[in-house]
């Protein structure tokens, strides 16, 4: 089951490869909107990862419902269905606040619905919630350079950058924020990072193209 198989990646997030010369961010459907989570008592889920996998003995006490919940969003991403993969994984969250699988869930197919803010508000929880596994994260960075705040994409990106090493999707997403915020120079580094790591992979090809077209 879901949870213990660990939590979905962020990697799974799908990047834009449709938009080419610096990646044009999709609208997000909850503009203006802020998702308000329930809170659980500090230090709920503290130890939670034991070495980045799930502590199976905080998983044999976790509310039934809770975990019915949690599994069943899995299966609903896993074919697809993510409005209602969406659904449980916040009805998770509503019996078992800051379950961090379930953060991490609901943060990824809130991007795959193009709610930005959703997803930022998710996985900034789950930071919060789960340090250690700022790894898993690229997708806040994807969610915030959508949202237009590309400083604050970088940022991000640098961060996952700096505990995961060989991440296409964190040298990606920062090589587009970078070329957002007019530092050329930077952006064409980690673009030519992200091709390293994905030679096919037509965005950064087209980005790094552009930067070179205009002498950046």
């Amino acid at each position: 089951v879901f949870l213990l198989c660990g939590a979905v990646h962020a990697r799974q997030i799908p990047g834009d490869e449709s938009n080419a010369s610096g990646g044009t961010p999709e609208v997000s459907v909850d503009a203006g909107q802020v998702l308000e989570l329930p809170r659980a008592p500090e230090g709920r889920w503290a130890n939670f990862f034991v070495e980045h996998e799930p502590n199976q003995e905080l998983l044999r006490k976790l509310n039934a419902d809770a975990r019915q919940h949690a599994d069943q969003a899995q299966v609903e991403y896993s074919e697809n269905r993510f409005q209602k993969a969406y659904d449980e994984a916040l009805a998770a969250l509503r019996v078992e606040p800051d379950l961090p699988p379930s953060l991490l869930l609901l943060g990824t197919t809130a991007f795959r619905l193009r709610r930005h803010n959703d997803a930022r508000v998710a996985f900034e929880r789950f930071i919060e919630v789960a340090p250690s596994e700022l790894w898993r994260t690229q997708g806040l960075g994807h969610a915030l350079y959508s949202l237009g705040d590309y400083a604050a994409a970088r940022d991000h990106y640098m961060l996952v950058n700096g505990v995961l090493a060989g991440s296409y999707e964190a040298h990606r997403g920062l090589g587009l924020s970078l070329y957002r915020l007019g530092e050329y120079k930077a952006a064409k580094a980690a673009l030519e990072k992200a091709i390293e790591l994905r030679p096919n992979s037509y965005e950064p090809h087209a980005c790094r193209k552009s930067c070179l077209s205009s002498n950046r």
